[in-house]
């Protein structure tokens, strides 16, 4: 179901499954299983929904809940990973995010 949106839709699913405050386990599954792929690789529609989670993160009035699931998230992933290869366009999207908001003058230190 999250792989097949695209970027509108895809962020809504990803709100749905930010906002399951009683199925936190059940919210990052969903995300993990449409992230992973065969063969531990992750599916091409990883890097998107990880976009979406962090935006959705970094916009969020529940910091906790989203941040608990997008570290269940990445965790599973790198897992999941046969090699650092395989997780390394996650990992630079993460990292570009990361620096992108430091630099930002009006930014909430707390989120990050």
């Amino acid at each position: 179901m999250l792989r097949r949106p695209k970027s509108i839709a895809r962020q809504a699913a990803v709100l749905m499954a930010q906002n399951l405050e009683s199925a936190e386990d059940a919210s990052a599954w969903m995300v993990v299983f449409a992230c992973k792929s065969v063969f531990q690789i992750l599916h091409t529609s990883a890097a998107p929904l990880i976009a979406s989670l962090i935006d959705c993160h970094l916009t969020s009035d529940t910091a906790n809940l989203s941040y608990t699931l997008l570290r269940r998230v990445l965790t599973a992933l790198i897992h999941h990973c046969n090699s650092s290869e395989q997780f390394s366009v996650v990992a630079s999207l993460v990292v570009d995010r990361f620096c992108t908001l430091s630099q930002a003058e009006d930014v909430n230190h707390q989120q990050l």
